[in-house]
């Protein structure tokens, strides 16, 4: 299961979680949903950014595995071909990431789904349930984040 994915499941049980809460009387009931949010929040969270929230440790902060892994799962892009001779950086692959991690969850969504899974927009739209206008909006909005932070990390 690729990083994207399991972000996705815990925000899923998270919105399920709440949506639960109104119904709840009991208040040991509802004590015990709302730190399971709160765990959530806090795993998404650390998921995200690759490191510990809040992380106030000393010395050099080191990359989360998760961050790692995620870079270099080729699930995430398939159509990607890297030549064995050419070998990506570590800090190249940690830019990456960190710029990719900038983006809302429907932004890469999309813009995974586009250009590493080379889905049409008409595909990803039916998949994820919104229109195909939304789908090309978030894959705009993604290029030109990417864009953006490119210009002073890469």
């Amino acid at each position: 299961m690729a990083l994207i994915d399991l972000i996705t499941e815990y925000k899923r049980g998270k919105k399920a979680l709440e949506r639960m809460k109104p119904n709840i009387t009991d208040p040991n009931e509802l004590k015990i949903v709302n730190e399971m949010i709160a765990d959530m929040d806090y795993a998404i969270d650390w998921m995200r950014r690759g490191e510990r929230p809040n992380f106030t440790g000393r010395g050099v902060k080191q990359k989360n595995a998760y961050a790692r892994r995620s870079l270099i799962n080729m699930d995430l892009f398939p159509s990607l071909e890297v030549e064995p001779s050419k070998e990506i950086s570590n800090e190249r692959k940690n830019a990456v990431m960190q710029i990719l991690m900038t983006l809302t969850e429907r932004q890469l969504n999309c813009f995974l789904l586009h250009t590493a899974h080379l889905r049409s927009m008409q595909e990803i739209a039916e998949e994820l349930g919104i229109k195909k206008r939304t789908v090309q909006e978030h894959i705009d909005i993604a290029r030109m984040k990417i864009n953006e932070m490119t210009k002073n990390v890469i």
